[in-house]
């Protein structure tokens, strides 16, 4: 059993301490200002229209949004759709793109709804259920399972 452990610690050390080395000359430098996610809440719906186009109703919103950033922002946006589902309601939380046009200007767009608290949730409950199902075996696979993940995360996505 000690030398398992010792074997495992042995491969963690020398993954995280060579790979820095063997990968650098391949990160690129990735601009971050071209694209900003924020987490927005709607304050206000202000118009609401419909279109007929191509035998669809296409339903525009005029929204006022409340973007999660440092300064609060208040952003007014158009938000089209042809599904109801997709529509904006009052006090929604959705996930609010920022970019950048050709002349320079912000432009927002809704591209979701905000779903990580139910993301949390269903984590949770995944958690709670392999370690009731496999105790201590499930909590090794899940130590593993983040092992793997932050493998990928850090030593092979960035290439």
């Amino acid at each position: 059993m000690f030398r398992k452990i010792f074997f495992f610690v042995l491969v963690v050390l020398c993954v995280i301490r060579i790979s820095p080395i063997a990968f650098a000359a391949t990160t690129e430098e990735v601009d971050l200002e071209e694209e900003q996610y924020y987490q927005g809440i709607v304050l206000e719906i202000l118009s609401e229209t419909e279109n007929e186009i191509f035998d669809y109703i296409q339903i525009t919103q005029k929204a006022l949004i409340q973007l999660s950033d440092d300064e609060n922002t208040q952003v007014t946006l158009d938000n089209y759709s042809i599904r109801a589902e997709n529509l904006l309601e009052k006090n929604e939380k959705v996930v609010v793109v920022r970019s950048i046009d050709e002349d320079g200007a912000y432009r927002y767009i809704v591209t979701d709804p905000y779903r990580l608290d139910a993301l949390w949730a269903v984590l949770i409950l995944f958690i709670g259920t392999v370690f009731l199902c496999a105790k201590k075996r499930g909590i090794a696979a899940l130590l593993g399972l983040l092992f793997s993940i932050l493998v990928l995360v850090k030593f092979i996505v960035p290439l």
